[in-house]
């Protein structure tokens, strides 16, 4: 179930720390992201929740934090 479309978001702060925990030859870290976004009403983002940016890139949120400011969440990118 979608809860927000097209709403404004600064990804900040990329990272690569994330170490892949399969042990793959192949394996690649993953991407880190911090996301600053307004609130809306009712709406609550959770970890484990799928966000996906303007470019296309999914990611799933490993924490969220609503403050006055808005939602700070923090998000691992997803890969196949």
């Amino acid at each position: 179930m979608v809860l927000l479309e097209n709403w404004p978001a600064s990804v900040l702060g990329i990272s690569h720390n994330g170490r892949p925990t399969a042990g793959l030859p192949n394996d690649v870290s993953a991407a880190f992201w911090t996301v600053l976004m307004p609130a809306w009403d009712g709406i609550r983002l959770q970890t484990g929740d799928l966000y996906t940016d303007d470019l296309g890139r999914s990611a799933i949120i490993v924490s969220s934090e609503l403050t006055d400011m808005g939602w700070r969440l923090t998000a691992k990118q997803a890969t196949t």
